[in-house]
Formats: structure tokens, C-alpha cells, sequence
């Protein structure tokens, strides 16, 4: 694979108040994760990392999905159940306004444990046993846990211990730079390009403009991902490291 053949994802698809979901967005095939009440669709690709995580961290049958893919109808009817309920305050909390939820990709899932009280809204998921395990082992899958204490000024969302992103190969540079996904990406949109990428984790890692012509590069890429903010981000193995 080189960069002018790469296929171009989106597990990169930055998505939140001041980035919508592009039509574009929507995942072309679903597969089904176990959930609290039945199986729940996730995108294929992130499906089938989870159900590996899951299955890392010995957490079969004990760590399940409450909440993976969401339509747009679905998300407005969570939104007006939220603020009908609670106020609007609590709903731009905790639920993304409609065409503003990373559930709608398809590359985010809530999850929760067996033994926990089950809340579709605020699930419980405890860093402790298996739960600290999902985290720890995250990276490794893809996942990155999304609404961390602390980062709500820069998410617009308030902490959210049970949402985790399925960012791809992203998931270990994200985990090692201690990032937001919107402060990475934009690290490497005002920071990277193909004369000066990104080195981390094995990876090289840069920003490339959106309907420029892709470079030709002398080491093997991955892939490629939109970002939803005019560029693709564009991601190869770095052959002398870390």
C-alpha cells in the first residue's frame, strides 16, 4: 500500500457540537456486539475490536455494550427524553445533540458491567477489576476512553467513564501524548505533514489536506482517515521506531 492507493477511513472522524456528522459518516456495514438487552450494532471494524477486547480481558458475558450505533432519530429521541426529564442542562451533559453524537458513526460504544445497575443514559463501569483491565488493554484494540474528567472545556462533554472511541491505530499515540481526541487532532493538523510527521509508537503520523494529491512515501502505510475538519490524516510504519 502507498499513499496514492491508500483507502481512506474514517476512524479518525472527529465528531462533537462544532462537528457534525457528515452524511458521509454513516457506517456502510454493522456487525453486533452483546449487550444489556440483546446484541446492539456497532461498525464492523470496531465490532470486531471490542469483541477482541472483551475477550483479552476474560470480560465474555461480564463486560456488555448498553449503547453502540444510533440513528438520528434515535439520538433526538434521547435527546428530548433527556431534557424532558432531567433539563436541558443535564442533557448537554451527557447527551450529544441530534447530528452531534459520535454514536451515530457507528465507532462508539457505551459499556457497562453484568453485575452493575443498568442506566442508559449513565451507565456504571468501575475502574476496578475488569473494568480497569478494558481500560488498560484499550489502546491495544483501537479504543480510546473519550470524555475523561477534566477535559470537558475542550470535549463539551462531561465525563463519561463508560463511552470508549474506536480510533484505530491512533488509540496507543492518543494513550501516549495523554490527549482529547479535538487537542490531538489538532496537533497534527497545525504540527504534521508529509516532510514532518508525527513519530510514535512505531508510527509515522501526518496531516494531509483534503483534495491535495496524496505523496508517494518509501514505507508502508496503514491507512488513511477524514477527519471532518478538511483533511486526512494519514498514518505509516516508521521503520527506525518509536
Amino acid at each position: 500500500m502507498n499513499a496514492r492507493n491508500a483507502p481512506v477511513g474514517r476512524s479518525l472522524m472527529l465528531v462533537n457540537a462544532a462537528h457534525p456528522v457528515p452524511a458521509s459518516a454513516l457506517p456502510e456495514r454493522l456487525e453486533r456486539v452483546r449487550g444489556v438487552n440483546g446484541d446492539i450494532p456497532l461498525e464492523r471494524t470496531a465490532a470486531r475490536a471490542l469483541r477482541g477486547l472483551v475477550s483479552a480481558v476474560g470480560g465474555d458475558g461480564l463486560v456488555l455494550a448498553v449503547s453502540g450505533f444510533r440513528s438520528r432519530g434515535e439520538q433526538e429521541a434521547i435527546w428530548d427524553e433527556a431534557v424532558a426529564e432531567n433539563g436541558v442542562a443535564f442533557a448537554r451533559s451527557y447527551v450529544a445533540r441530534p447530528g452531534c453524537s459520535e454514536h451515530e458513526t457507528g465507532l462508539a460504544v457505551d459499556v457497562t458491567l453484568a453485575t452493575e445497575p443498568y442506566d442508559f443514559i449513565r451507565p456504571s463501569f468501575p475502574d476496578e477489576g475488569i473494568g480497569r483491565e478494558f481500560r488498560r488493554s484499550a489502546a491495544r484494540f483501537g479504543f480510546i476512553e473519550r470524555y475523561r474528567a477534566g477535559e470537558e472545556p475542550v470535549t463539551g462533554i462531561a465525563a463519561e467513564p463508560w463511552h470508549f472511541r474506536y480510533v484505530g491505530a491512533h488509540a496507543p499515540v492518543i494513550e501516549q501524548l495523554d490527549l482529547p481526541l479535538e487537542a490531538y487532532v489538532a496537533r497534527l493538523r497545525r504540527g504534521t505533514s508529509a516532510e514532518r510527521p508525527l513519530r510514535a509508537c512505531g508510527l509515522l503520523i501526518w496531516w494531509q489536506p483534503e483534495g491535495e494529491p496524496m505523496p508517494r512515501t518509501p514505507f508502508p502505510l496503514i491507512g488513511a482517515s477524514v477527519t471532518n475538519e478538511g483533511g486526512i490524516v494519514l498514518v505509516g510504519c516508521d521503520g527506525h521506531g518509536a
